[in-house]
Parts: C-alpha cells; structure tokens; sequence
C-alpha cells in the first residue's frame, strides 16, 4: 500500500534504511496522547532495486516487561531510559529521606547504567 510519510522523524529514518539497505531503529516516539514506541524499519529489495520499507513498531513497556527475565525483574528495579536520562519504561528509585538521615554514608543507592543494543542512528 503506498502512502506519505508525514512526520520528519520517520522521513529520515525512511531514508536512512533505503541508503544503508540495513535494519534501522529510531530513538522512542512519543505523543501526550501514547507511550513511547520504538520503530525498526526493515528494508525490501526485490531484484537488488529498493522497494519499500517494513515499518515495525515496539512498545518500550512490553520490551521491558517481556525481555527482561522475571528473575531480574523480581530482584532490581530496572528501567529503560533514552540518552537524556528521561524514563522511558519501569519505575525509577526514588529517594529514601530517612535512610539517609540514620546512615548518611548510605546516601546513594547502588546504580548500574549501560547502553542496550541496538540503538540504531543514535
């Protein structure tokens, strides 16, 4: 089905897949109205001539929720953050004030970053 592609985001991204001819993920889209979803489009070749793009959406909730073991999930609290920091999935810690106020060299809880693979352009 043919149809234009609105949005910039998605243009570039479009026009990244069809120059590189490799999978390309996008940073998270939100809206106010919808959860941040992660894009993968996968382009199509037909004879070696580009065709199109498979458009694939994720939700960065279910990623988290499904692709996490539940034995992790059960012990830490884990959250998928994008490269400013802004919480995209989970429940970030939040502060214990009377912790820190009866063991002051316990001030900052235990904290572990790392990328995760892949993040596509970005």
């Amino acid at each position: 089905m043919d149809e234009v592609i609105q949005k910039k985001e998605l243009l570039e991204l479009f026009e990244m897949a069809r120059d590189l001819q490799q999978p390309v993920f996008s940073q998270p889209l939100a809206t106010s109205e919808t959860a941040p979803m992660l894009l993968l489009e996968v382009p199509i070749s037909q004879k070696g001539r580009f065709g199109g793009v498979l458009l694939a959406e994720f939700s960065i909730d279910n990623l988290l929720r499904y692709g996490t073991p539940t034995e992790i999930l059960a012990l830490y609290a884990v959250t998928l953050q994008d490269g400013k920091g802004t919480t995209l999935a989970g429940t970030p810690l939040t502060p214990r004030v009377a912790a820190q106020r009866l063991l002051p060299w316990r001030a900052a809880p235990n904290e572990f970053e790392m990328p995760v693979a892949p993040v596509g352009n970005s």
